[in-house]
């Protein structure tokens, strides 16, 4: 079906990819992996026949650049462009394994950078049992504040009293340790229950 679409299309390399794909099915590749190399190389040489490009045995490091660009300007996630270019670095490597593509064009190979993914959140049946075993109420509280404000465990241990507002449920972080700038965590319901109890305790005769 892959190769159909090649033959149909009029683009140029077609003998390549089919060697290509073949030899990514000897392998065993999954189908998605061969339908990802399909993706990437067919619209890689769209891009090129657009540039009145021909000859795949001619492609440059410009070429991907502006490959990448492209992908870029049709607004597809970084995620994706990056997939594209995985996967047509693979292809244009077997070429140059091949003799197909100048060597060099695997040198200084073209990047893009992903996003940083966010850090996954604790199931809460999870949380719940975490929080069960803590018995101890400085560290309940301390627990609470840290994972409900995402504050790092030496701005905690930097906090004064006078620093929290139960009130306002709020806690100011004059310097904060990784950039040296002040800010403001906000406190939830369960967070703001567990310094009261510590902060009552703390100041009891008893303590």
């Amino acid at each position: 079906h892959h190769l159909k679409r090649f033959a149909d299309s009029g683009l140029s390399g077609v003998t390549y990819v089919k060697h290509y794909l073949y030899d990514q099915q000897r392998r065993n590749c999954r189908p998605n992996s061969i339908r990802s190399s399909f993706t990437a190389i067919f619209f890689f040489l769209i891009h090129l026949k657009s540039l009145g490009r021909v000859n795949i045995e001619t492609v440059t490091r410009n070429d991907i650049g502006g490959f990448i660009e492209h992908l870029q300007d049709r607004g597809l996630k970084p995620s994706s462009v990056y997939g594209r270019v995985k996967s047509l670095y693979a292809f244009l490597n077997y070429l140059a394994e091949q003799n197909i593509v100048h060597p060099d064009i695997m040198k200084k190979k073209l990047s893009v950078k992903l996003p940083d993914s966010l850090p996954r959140s604790i199931d809460p049946e999870d949380m719940r049992r975490f929080l069960s075993v803590i018995q101890n109420v400085r560290d309940r509280a301390m627990m609470l504040v840290l994972l409900r404000t995402g504050m790092r465990i030496g701005e905690l241990l930097n906090t004064k009293v006078t620093d929290v507002n139960l009130n306002e449920k709020r806690i100011e972080i004059f310097e904060a340790i990784k950039n040296r700038v002040g800010r403001v965590v906000y406190l939830s319901e369960d967070a703001c229950d567990a310094l009261t109890v510590w902060l009552k305790e703390r100041c009891s005769p008893q303590a």
